[in-house]
């Protein structure tokens, strides 16, 4: 089958594969659902001038994906994630409509062994270390 030729087929799927830019941090919503938000920093190759681009791309996990990141993945480290584009509208608090764009992560997978003289590597499966949240919509 050939993507795209059936009528009404749609597809939102992001595959990243980057570095965290800073620390995840585990939050809870009020209903006590675990999440983490991060940035990953995505090289995008060179423009016309021979410079090096970077993305950084805003990523939001949930549930046990979000406790996998937040307590087995840190600043620097790669990370490969498969999810999906999220658009999001919000009013601020002081009654400015905003619009943001991140990926929710739905599968996250480690890259490289963790550092010499950091904590001790994560247990991972025989299969590959991955999680697989249902959304929240």
């Amino acid at each position: 089958m050939t993507l795209g030729r059936k009528k009404g087929r749609t597809i939102n799927r992001v595959d990243l594969l980057g570095r965290l830019t800073k620390q995840p941090e585990l939050r809870h919503t009020t209903t006590g659902t675990p999440v983490t938000s991060f940035t990953v920093a995505v090289d995008d190759g060179k423009d016309a001038n021979g410079t090096r681009r970077t993305q950084f791309i805003d990523c939001v996990a949930w549930k046990q994906t979000a406790e996998l990141v937040a307590g087995k993945f840190d600043k620097g480290q790669r990370i490969a994630l498969a999810g999906s584009l999220s658009v999001r509208e919000y009013t601020t608090k002081d009654g400015d409509k905003r619009r943001t764009v991140e990926v929710t992560a739905r599968e996250v997978y480690f890259c490289e062994s963790l550092r010499t003289g950091s904590a001790p590597a994560p247990q991972q499966r025989e299969d590959f270390s991955s999680t697989d949240d249902d959304y929240l919509f």
